[in-house]
């Protein structure tokens, strides 16, 4: 290994070393493979190592796979200082602590090889949880406070996707005799396959967290409704067909039938626009789309004006016309632009009508079986730690907790930060309450952001990290430690990424900040990055409507 190599590894361990201080809060931005598991299980080895009872430290990994996994790793480790003799034991502890060359005590070394009883004999076990597990604990602490009462049980994912469906099995039903219900359903049905509105109904009911914080703010579902035309900057009584209509009574056939008389001393492009479109256009009681007719003719596949229209001859015999052309091209985008505006703000009030029937049915269905599915745990603990009971909640919930660390704390949505940060508040408010060092430490790797569906925000790692490393360091220790050591990959791969990320549109969505900076462990070491090519995207099949006519040519 070259030097630098070895000053990089000693940095990267030092680094590893300080985020897992025991008597520090801290925020950990680690690259992939930089050891962040490793950090989270060696600062729970080393909080217990100071004194800190198991059930007191409360960690929150974002996958049970995660939790398990971190609850394996911590147990071997505790189970091998319980068998190790005096001298490994010793280095273990100095590596662990970055103290090489420290001598242990004999009380020293006897605690190290009794945490794994003691982790094992805990009430409970380990606190390694999932968000939705712990939301789960505090909810059965306050069954009567958060109305969820205290027998209720848990939905899976199969489960609360079948009630799901029942309840969109009901909307349909009631889609006979309510007309709002029956009319946004046939809407929504003519846009897309009856599946895939299911699906996306379903998706809605089974991840709220988005649209509960909508409802919240506008202040119902008829409020929500309500704000949709001002949200598509159209009027409440606008439709794609008056507003079409409107624009063809603001052009008047007048100037359609001068268009088309200037288009005939034209190419053969125009003359055709004369004798077909246009032409179509002026005949009487014709039963074809007249607002289509003119944007076939004046407007691109695209939506934008055409490009040099109209042709030469006809600006030679008719300077005029293309102003004219352009007036009219420039009506026809807005007025086009403005109605399809219009039929979104139509269809999103049609699936926030079925969304509002189906949340009803699905919430009475959840509360025959007396069931949470995974969002209520999640809204429930929120609106508990924001509500006038708080404080109580807070005061319980703190003579149980000493120390918080958060794994993938990219993955972190603002409702469940919400929720890590209710029991922190005591840890800033009511310092004074409880003796002994009190801390919280976060890790995760915003460029492995894979949850935005689900309302996780990557830029929010970087805020909290700002706002929550402010807040704690200005009554504790606080650091924030940057880990870009890789143990995992090889140079050429990492340079790849950093080389295919360094322009700064690249980065955005990916990382906030400066460029990606990766160092390599595996100094020397082979590794290569090949290039495929795109698969070519299959052409969809084209569904038949279900009440086409069996004779109808295609």
């Amino acid at each position: 290994m070259t030097r630098a190599g070895q000053e990089a590894y000693v940095e990267a361990v030092a680094a590893q070393q300080r985020a897992s201080d025991p008597d520090v809060s801290a925020f950990v931005d680690a690259n992939a493979g930089a050891g962040k598991t490793a950090v989270l299980t060696a600062r729970v080895a080393r909080l217990l190592l100071a004194g800190a009872a198991p059930a007191k430290v409360l960690c929150i990994t974002y996958t049970r796979a995660a939790a398990a996994e971190m609850a394996a790793r911590l147990l071997k480790l505790l189970g091998e200082w319980a068998l190790a003799d005096d001298r490994r034991l010793s280095e273990s502890l100095n590596e662990l602590e970055g103290a090489p060359g420290k001598a242990r005590s004999a009380g020293e070394l006897a605690r190290a090889r009794g945490l794994f009883a003691r982790a094992l004999e805990t009430p409970g076990g380990l606190k390694i949880q999932t968000i939705h597990s712990f939301c789960e604990t505090v909810l059965r602490r306050f069954p009567l406070e958060t109305g969820a009462g205290p027998g209720f049980s848990v939905l899976d994912e199969t489960e609360s996707s079948a009630l799901a469906r029942a309840a969109l099995r009901a909307v349909s039903a009631m889609a006979v005799e309510d007309p709002a219900v029956g009319d946004s359903l046939d809407r929504l049905m003519r846009l897309q396959e009856p599946d895939k509105i299911a699906l996306l109904l379903i998706g809605q009911l089974l991840s709220r967290q988005k649209m509960d914080d909508a409802l919240a703010h506008a202040g119902g579902w008829s409020a929500l409704k309500n704000r949709c035309p001002d949200r598509f900057d159209v009027a409440a009584a606008d439709t794609p067909d008056s507003i079409r209509a409107a624009a063809l009574a603001a052009i008047g056939d007048a100037a359609v039938a001068r268009l088309q008389a200037a288009f005939r001393a034209g190419a053969k492009v125009c003359q055709g626009y004369a004798s077909n479109e246009l032409a179509e256009f002026l005949t009487p009681n014709v039963s074809t789309d007249r607002f289509a007719l003119l944007v076939r003719v004046f407007l691109k596949a695209d939506g934008q004006p055409r490009n040099k229209f109209p042709d030469a001859g006809v600006k030679a015999a008719h300077p005029w016309a293309e102003q004219s052309c352009r007036d009219l091209s420039a009506r026809l985008q807005a007025a086009a632009e403005r109605a399809h505006a219009a039929g979104n703000c139509a269809d999103t009030i049609a699936l926030l009508t079925l969304l509002e029937e189906a949340s009803g049915g699905y919430a009475r269905l959840k509360q025959a079986r007396a069931g949470l599915d995974y969002d209520d745990l999640i809204s429930k603990t929120r609106a508990l730690f924001r509500s006038g009971r708080n404080a109580w909640v807070q005061y319980k919930l703190d003579q149980g907790v000493d120390h918080i660390l958060l794994d993938e704390g990219q993955d972190t949505s603002p409702a469940q930060w919400d929720v890590i940060e209710g029991p922190l508040q005591e840890f800033i408010a009511g310092e004074g309450a409880r003796a002994g060092p009190r801390t919280f430490f976060a890790v995760g790797d915003k460029k492995q952001s894979i949850y935005s569906f689900q309302g996780a925000d990557a830029a929010l790692f970087d805020e909290k990290m700002q706002d929550l490393g402010k807040t704690l360091g200005a009554s504790q220790r606080f650091t924030n430690e940057p880990l870009r050591l890789s143990f995992r990959s090889t140079a050429p791969v990492l340079s790849f990424v950093d080389a295919l990320f360094n322009p700064e549109e690249a980065r955005e969505g990916v990382t906030i900040g400066g460029p990606l900076r990766h160092e390599v462990r595996r100094v020397g070491q082979a590794g290569s990055v090949e290039l495929w090519p795109l698969t070519p995207k299959a052409d969809k099949e084209k569904v038949r409507a279900w009440d086409a006519p069996l004779d109808m040519i295609s």
